[in-house]
């Protein structure tokens, strides 16, 4: 059986397992995608995923979720679905510090100018992921708080829905895979070929 890891290879026919976070995190972003049992609103100590049940089978496997995605629209994406939930769950500045994070042994890159949408700010050309430092603890002490003012200076707040600058959807799709099926592939409901963009 495939996990949820696996979903994103094109090979990938059946992903099965524990829901994961990207399980409800899809849920949450694309709700066309795929309707799994929905609990509505949860009690606000419980974790926002609790809302969720997943189901154990879908008709027409892994490739029915790809064809939903590639099929998708602008109008079809929430890019902030928690803001409903604030009164709860307050939006806390700390979320835009951009550099590495480190849990134990494992550090990673955690970028929020690449989903700006997210936070209702304009999406433009993210950096390229810098290097990491030797001293990830001494970045984050020193540099947390002016990385919070510096995100909230730099990004401006997006005045519609998916707003984006000028030049990003061309440099999007010169980095981009904008369809998750190859161009080739057919839908079985849908009378056109996929075309990438």
């Amino acid at each position: 059986m495939t996990t949820w890891g696996d979903g994103a290879v094109h090979d990938t026919r059946h992903v099965g397992g524990y829901m994961t976070l990207l399980q409800c995190w899809i849920y949450e972003h694309f709700p066309r995608i795929y309707k799994p049992g929905d609990r509505g609103a949860v009690p606000a100590h419980l974790p926002r995923a609790c809302r969720w049940t997943a189901k154990h089978a879908f008709e027409g496997g892994l490739m029915a979720y790809h064809w939903r995605l590639d099929a998708l629209l602008l109008g079809d994406v929430v890019f902030t679905p928690y803001d409903d939930d604030r009164a709860n769950h307050p939006f806390v500045s700390i979320s835009v510090f951009s550099r590495y994070l480190r849990c134990g042994g494992v550090s990673v890159p955690y970028l929020p100018e690449r989903c700006l949408r997210q936070f209702g700010r304009i999406q433009c050309i993210p950096r390229d992921v810098p290097p990491m430092s030797d001293s990830i603890d001494w970045v984050w002490q020193s540099t947390m708080r002016s990385s919070v003012e510096t995100f909230w200076r730099l990004y401006p707040v997006a005045t519609f829905l998916g707003e984006v600058t000028v030049d990003y959807y061309a440099w999007y799709i010169s980095v981009s895979h904008p369809q998750s099926l190859p161009p080739s592939t057919v839908a079985p409901s849908s009378p056109h070929t996929t075309v990438v963009a």
